[in-house]
């Protein structure tokens, strides 16, 4: 089955269109596709449905309202029984779906594989992505507590894939076909600097400097009169840039038309021009460094294709619980990997989302050890730093690191720093947690 909520919500049977009840049973399956794969409490469904004063009968209600459900997603197959979809899992329901089989979380997928691929084949990802919106996010929800934070995130992460998207054409020389698709972006985003920087670029390199000089003073009019800011350095070098007629603003390519996704492109000068003008934002999140290292002791005389089938089933497994839990995983040096919670997406449980994944992998991987000792004589300790704090995200391609800031180095050294089995959180957590360790129980 497959269930779209990324315009009007949408159930799928086989590609055939099941019909789905309206009112709060339509709310309650939207609530259970948000959470798609995990058990959500009777207790919660009941308070995101009926607020803060629910009826005596709610329960009764709720009971009532998943009957329906039911019937409408299992229906009696011939000759079999019917499919358990909606599953009583107590303390309440779960969807019981693959989590791609919700095209939100396709949609984040397919722009998470997009990340770092060349231009050629990140303007086809990123395209086949946004092909899957049908309409704004969960729309007839809109106005529903519930919906509000889910809403917020994927139309955020719907403008980035859209502007990845641009740098991409960019890159492939498209920007006579930009423009007018840019004019209509800046207009419904007026506030977006990278947008209006993009808009600029595609002029100049049109041949249309003196309307992208004007762009940015009719952006610079916007922020002064509406915010009271000045536009931010990107978009003021890029107009000195724009003036000067920097060579790296140009890009002369044999042909206006991409290449076949798998050819070679070779380095043209300015291809990356708008890139290098936007190359990093600012935004808080929370760094989580895992290292995964084997402990001593264990043994070395493993064979060492069966140690390293080993090794790779604890990555895949840390690797699992950090997205999961929404963390980019952005790198793996040695035994440690680094989870960026608030990336490409911000939400406002991020750092609490980063501890209940560190303690999340820290039981998988003792009930890992378990196994893996017995067998292999092989453990595996966990020691994990968190921090929360500004740091500069950079754009794709820009070739910058992943992140950079004074939250990436402490959890670095927290994570070094910690003792076998311990997750160690720094000061700048909004929970106050303060480099509390926590270890065993505690």
């Amino acid at each position: 089955m497959e269930f779209r909520i990324l315009g009007p919500l949408e159930v799928l049977d086989d590609g055939r269109p099941v019909a789905l009840p309206g009112g709060r049973g339509r709310a309650l399956l939207a609530l259970l596709i948000l959470h798609a794969g995990e058990v959500v409490s009777a207790d919660r469904l009941i308070d995101e449905l009926w607020g803060e004063n629910p009826p005596p009968t709610a329960t009764t209600a709720l009971q009532g309202l998943v009957s329906t459900l039911r019937k409408r997603l299992e229906p009696a197959q011939a000759g079999g029984e019917a499919r358990a979809v909606l599953r009583t899992v107590p303390p309440g329901y779960v969807l019981a779906t693959d989590p791609t089989g919700v095209d939100a979380n396709l949609f984040r997928r397919l722009v998470e594989e997009a990340s770092g691929a060349a231009a050629a084949e990140r303007s086809p990802r990123l395209r086949r992505a946004l092909s899957l919106w049908r309409g704004p996010a969960l729309a007839e929800f809109t106005y529903q507590p519930f919906a509000q934070r889910e809403i917020t995130a994927l139309e955020e992460l719907r403008l980035v894939a859209i502007e990845e998207r641009v740098e991409a054409d960019l890159a492939l020389g498209r920007h006579g076909q930009l423009v007018a698709e840019l004019e209509t972006l800046v207009a419904e985003h007026p506030f977006r600097e990278r947008v209006r920087g993009q808009l600029m670029v595609a002029l100049y390199r049109a041949g249309r400097q003196a309307e992208a000089l004007e762009v940015y003073r009719d952006t610079r009019q916007a922020l002064v009169e509406e915010l009271g800011i000045e536009p931010g350095p990107g978009l003021r070098q890029l107009e000195q840039a724009i003036l000067r007629q920097d060579p790296s603003l140009d890009r002369e390519p044999s042909r206006e038309t991409a290449p076949a996704v798998g050819m070679t492109l070779r380095p043209v000068a300015g291809i990356a021009a708008a890139e290098a003008w936007f190359s990093g934002e600012r935004r808080t999140i929370t760094v989580v460094f895992v290292d995964l290292a084997v402990s001593h002791g264990a043994d070395d005389g493993a064979d060492p294709e069966a140690r390293w089938r080993i090794v790779a089933r604890s990555v895949d497994l840390a690797v699992g619980v950090l997205r999961r839990h929404g963390a980019t995983v952005e790198e793996l040096v040695g035994d440690v990997l680094v989870g960026l919670f608030g990336v490409p997406t911000a939400h406002e449980d991020d750092a609490l989302r980063a501890a209940r994944a560190a303690v999340e992998l820290r039981g998988a991987l003792q009930a890992l050890n378990e196994e893996v000792e017995r067998d292999r004589g092989i453990r595996f300790s966990i020691r994990a730093g968190v921090e929360t704090g500004e740091v500069v995200v950079p754009t794709h391609g820009s070739g910058h690191a992943a992140a950079s800031g004074d939250a990436v180095t402490v959890a670095a050294r927290l994570q070094r720093t910690a003792g076998e089995g311990e997750i160690l959180v720094g000061g700048g957590d909004p929970e106050g947690l303060s480099r509390r360790r926590r270890s065993g129980g505690r």
